[in-house]
Order: C-alpha cells, then sequence, then structure tokens
C-alpha cells in the first residue's frame, strides 16, 4: 500500500518513506519535528471541537467509512488479527470507533487533551 502524495507545502514524494526521510531525516530534525507537533496541540481547546477545528461532530458515515478502511488494513496487514487486540488510537475517532474494542490505548501528545 505504498503510494505517492504530497506534503502540506505542495512537494511532491514517490512514497511515505520518501517524505519522512526528507522531514525528519536527521536526530535534530526528528525532535524539532516532535516539538513543533506537541506546540501546536498546546494551542488547541481541549475538545472535540478544539482538536477537530470546529467540527466537533463526527457524522456517522464518516465512522462507518473509517471503519470499513481500518478493517480493510487491518485484513491487509494483520491478516490472523483477532477482536481481542490491542488497538492504538490517535485522534478524535478513538472515541466513536475504536472505543466499543475489547482494549483501546490513546496516545495524545498534551496532557489537557486526556
Amino acid at each position: 500500500m505504498e503510494t505517492g502524495g504530497l506534503d502540506s507545502d505542495g512537494r511532491q514524494f514517490k512514497s511515505a518513506e520518501e517524505m519522512w526521510r526528507e522531514e525528519v531525516g536527521d536526530a535534530n530534525r526528528r525532535s524539532q519535528w516532535y516539538k513543533q507537533g506537541v506546540g501546536y496541540w498546546q494551542g488547541v481547546e481541549a475538545s472535540v471541537d478544539g482538536v477537530l477545528g470546529g467540527y466537533g461532530h463526527v457524522s456517522e458515515a464518516d465512522i462507518k467509512a473509517s471503519e470499513a478502511f481500518l478493517n480493510t488494513l487491518l485484513a491487509d496487514y494483520f491478516p490472523d488479527a483477532a477482536t481481542n487486540r490491542h488497538l492504538v488510537a490517535l485522534g478524535t475517532l478513538s472515541l466513536t470507533l475504536l472505543s466499543h474494542g475489547p482494549y483501546t490505548h490513546i496516545a495524545i501528545p498534551c496532557i489537557d487533551m486526556l
């Protein structure tokens, strides 16, 4: 499932690996990249509406499409996955999409977001 694309500055990359190599290639750049990310999230209101940039409601259609996409990824990359596997949730879909599973770990960079 390796495909190319554009970053937020419009630069084209042949793969995600190529983009990450360019973005955070050395230890200093990697550290700076993560610090900038945490800085962004520290300035966002600690609510679903804040995290979603003013779009605090996630529609049922979005949840169903995300679930179908996630199931495709799990089937492709983890064909032996059972329903009791641990999932790590990044983002607000964890509340509506992944919280129905038996184990969900949420990774959030700022303590205020918990």
